[in-house]
């Protein structure tokens, strides 16, 4: 080890929370120096994490801290333990070496995360909404989609020889929770898909970004910090504004069409059970992301959690369609193998690629990033629904849409705000900045 790497090594280790520097040396003894190559330091402490500032791309970041809400990758981020994970910002890191590349293709190369997240998220609402007008069935749908994604999670994890069965019956206890948790949110969601426009449907599920922050404060003692009091704020009054509940606003309300007051006490009960089911599933939602975290400390790989509620997803809506053609007294083959099965299946397909080009986006960006960019979803439904359909969503609703995801931009900010804060900055002998995180 040369003089240089040395002094490096013994700085790494005296920031540490190591109790013993020689263990703490031997760890980093195989590590690559940043002046050696233009890089990063592959991931070998459990608790720490590497960036490079300056001419240098951005380094590993413990997944282990990492809980963004919304983000549900088909594949995780840490299938296994020397897998190194990118948790730079495109936004704040630039690439200093050109290596004769145009600056359109230095852009690209640089925001593509984002277009990834973007494209996903504009793909996604553009299916949802194309299900939403069609005559198809949605748990058809689903069911196709929760089948595609099953049989490629089983080959993924065939394919890394991992066995998706957990022996710690207290980590099999915490995996079924999540499992059952994350099925009962996919059901409420399209049960509520049914009675909601998609902007409304849209708003409300995105307040799982700030009941994810609550849950894991409560659960992690987490820090409640000002940002975070404010997006809570913004976010109840966001979906007040959306629910317009009738002990804040009138139970009459103007026609769009006709410019008529109507009552329509009917409709207005069935979209506030409608609200309330898409509102439980946000919260349900937030609780299997907390869940996820939870079952990455015992090292479960986040294929295999996928695996566990995806199958789960398509055995329990494969039971309600069986039963439902069973009441319906339509088990039959030419009412089943129909066109409209056909229109779902090809949604339900098609509806994999958003979650392909989000585990894309999630590898080369910053999830903080990834969840603010998705929370656009809101802004593509309202301008699907504005455009294309006769009934216009009001004021409050764009109001409440406003602050949603206002509070998902703050949440976001703040997560990549406190990420770059809390590391130690030390200065190696080449002036060249580094922060290792201590946490």
């Amino acid at each position: 080890m040369s003089r240089q790497k040395q002094r490096t090594t013994a700085q790494l280790c005296n920031s540490s929370n190591y109790d013993d520097n020689s263990t703490c040396k031997e760890n980093l003894r195989s590590f690559t120096y940043p002046g050696d190559y233009p890089g990063y330091f592959p991931q070998r402490l459990t608790n720490t994490a590497t960036t490079i500032i300056g001419d240098h791309p951005p380094s590993v970041v413990n997944v282990h801290h990492i809980s963004e809400p919304i983000i549900q990758p088909i594949f995780g981020e840490n299938e296994h333990e020397d897998v190194e994970y990118h948790g730079g910002s495109s936004l704040l890191y630039v690439d200093k070496t050109n290596n004769g590349k145009g600056k359109i293709i230095q852009v690209c190369q640089r925001f593509r995360g984002i277009f990834y997240a973007l494209m996903g998220t504009c793909l996604f609402s553009s299916l949802s909404f194309m299900l939403k007008q069609s005559a198809v069935d949605v748990f058809d749908a689903i069911l196709f989609r929760f089948l595609s994604q099953t049989i490629i999670l089983l080959v993924f994890i065939s394919h890394r020889r991992y066995s998706p069965f957990i022996e710690n019956k207290k980590v099999v206890a915490i995996a079924f929770l999540r499992a059952s948790v994350t099925m009962a949110g996919t059901l409420l969601y399209f049960l509520s898909f049914k009675m909601l426009p998609l902007p409304d449907l849209t708003t409300v599920r995105y307040t799982q970004v700030i009941w994810t922050v609550i849950i894991a404060m409560i659960i992690f003692h987490e820090k409640l910090s000002i940002p975070i009091v404010m997006a809570i704020i913004l976010t109840l009054t966001g979906v007040i504004c959306v629910s317009q509940p009738s002990f804040f606003f009138s139970k009459t309300y103007l026609n769009a069409t006709n410019g008529t007051l109507e009552n329509k006490t009917d409709e207005r009960y069935d979209r506030m059970f409608g609200l309330l089911i898409a509102l439980l599933c946000a919260i349900l939602i937030s609780m299997s992301i907390v869940l996820n975290k939870k079952l990455l400390t015992y090292k479960i790989k986040p294929s295999i959690i996928m695996f566990h509620g995806s199958l789960l997803t398509f055995f329990v809506v494969l039971i309600i369609q069986v039963y439902k053609r069973i009441t319906d007294n339509s088990f039959d083959l030419k009412n089943i193998f129909t066109c409209k099965l056909l229109l779902a299946s090809m949604i339900g397909i098609f509806l994999m690629i958003p979650l392909i080009l989000t585990q894309k986006a999630i590898n080369l960006e910053h999830p903080s990033i990834v969840t603010v960019v998705q929370s656009f979803d809101i802004v593509f439904t309202i301008i699907l629904q504005n455009v294309l359909m006769k009934d216009k969503s009001n004021w409050l609703v764009l109001l409440g849409s406003a602050l949603v995801v206002t509070s998902i931009l703050l949440v976001g900010g703040h997560k990549l705000y406190e990420e770059r804060h809390q590391r130690t900055m030390i200065i190696d002998s080449k002036e060249k900045t580094v922060f290792i995180e201590t946490k």
